[in-house]
């Protein structure tokens, strides 16, 4: 018996592990689509049945299985959709088996303890106690058929006894799993985004930048750049202090995303900004920032909690082309700061 436990918790252990991997970054939830959702029953059915064929015997010739387990995890973590899919398949190919008394108890025993385990998941919200609940009112049910039908007295002991442990024991274990994968995969998630998103402003980074840029090149038509530094802003940081100055930059960070909705907007370090305009000429390029030029420099920035405002200006270099981008929207920005900062310069072309 040792041998054919170790297996099934190997069989179920492994499926849920390679189910999180497949789906690392999308898995399933009560909210997800119905395609994810036949999905997800399709293959809890398809591990349900893998368990009844590696079914082991119990004292007096009583075979047991995990079958049930798989369906309990579809009913807390997806609803009654994948649950009743698994219920269908598993019942489906135990009819197949064979026909008969033993046969029509487990079919009928798993269209009840499927509909326990819907109704247990919806009225209880904690994980582990709603797979305890089911763990409990199916080891029930499954003592009330043992004893009815099969087995009783001291043989009847014998049996269930080690049954409800094992029971427990592979549930808690399978649910542990896969809450403990779920956070693996939340953590990755998170730290992907992460990744390519600056935690200060919420606005994407230079890695993410670089992507798009890439992105843009690869295909075709014209586009432009706009690189933006906030003029002064050392003086920001050393009269107000840094947290001030990080509440700048979030609140500027959030103008631009206003302001440049068709574009990819970057902050690419320090008080340095970034729009990368697709089919944007160097004209409308230059139109765009003259106008964000204006709202900034009209635009009270608030510090201290709200409780005072600032002024700011930016200087903004613009280049358009698909050749050296940014080195020539950098040259530009460079020409605004020594033309006396707060204005727009296109690459060989001064906006006064």
């Amino acid at each position: 018996m040792i041998r054919e436990l170790f297996i099934n918790v190997t069989i179920l252990i492994s499926s849920l592990f390679f189910y999180f991997q497949i789906l690392k970054k999308d898995g399933t939830t009560r909210r997800s689509s119905i395609r994810r959702k036949l999905l997800l029953g399709t293959l809890t059915g398809l591990l349900g049945l893998i368990l009844m064929e590696f079914g082991f015997l119990l004292d007096q010739g009583l075979l047991v299985d995990f079958r049930h387990i798989p369906v309990m995890l579809a009913a807390t973590y997806a609803g009654w959709l994948p649950a009743v899919i698994a219920a269908v398949l598993i019942a489906g190919y135990r009819l197949t088996i064979g026909a008969g008394m033993a046969a029509y108890t487990a079919v009928l025993m798993l269209a009840v303890t499927t509909a326990g385990y819907l109704l247990i998941a919806r009225k209880t919200r904690c994980v582990y106690r709603t797979i305890l609940y089911m763990l409990l009112f199916h080891n029930v049910l499954s003592s009330i058929v043992t004893y009815t039908f099969f087995l009783e007295g001291e043989a009847f002991l014998r049996v269930i006894v080690p049954y409800w442990l094992l029971s427990f024991g592979t549930g808690i274990a399978a649910v542990y799993l896969t809450e403990y994968m779920r956070k693996i995969n939340a953590l990755f998630t998170e730290y992907e985004k992460n990744a390519f998103i600056d935690p200060l402003t919420g606005l994407n980074n230079v890695r993410r930048f670089d992507a798009a840029m890439n992105e843009v090149l690869s295909k075709k038509g014209t586009m432009s750049l706009c690189i933006i530094d906030i003029d002064h802003f050392k003086q920001v940081n050393d009269t107000y202090g840094h947290p001030e100055g990080d509440a700048i930059l979030k609140q500027l960070g959030q103008l631009l995303k206003e302001h440049a909705m068709s574009g990819t907007v970057s902050r690419n370090g320090g008080e340095e900004f970034t729009i990368i305009l697709p089919d944007y000429t160097k004209a409308s390029a230059v139109q765009l920032a003259e106008g964000l030029r204006a709202r900034i420099e009209q635009t009270p920035f608030y510090i201290f909690g709200g409780k005072e405002t600032i002024e700011l200006t930016v200087s903004i270099g613009v280049a358009a082309g698909r050749n050296n981008l940014y080195r020539e929207a950098d040259q530009a920005l460079y020409q605004a700061k020594q033309n006396g900062r707060n204005r727009v310069c296109a690459a060989q072309t001064v906006n006064e």
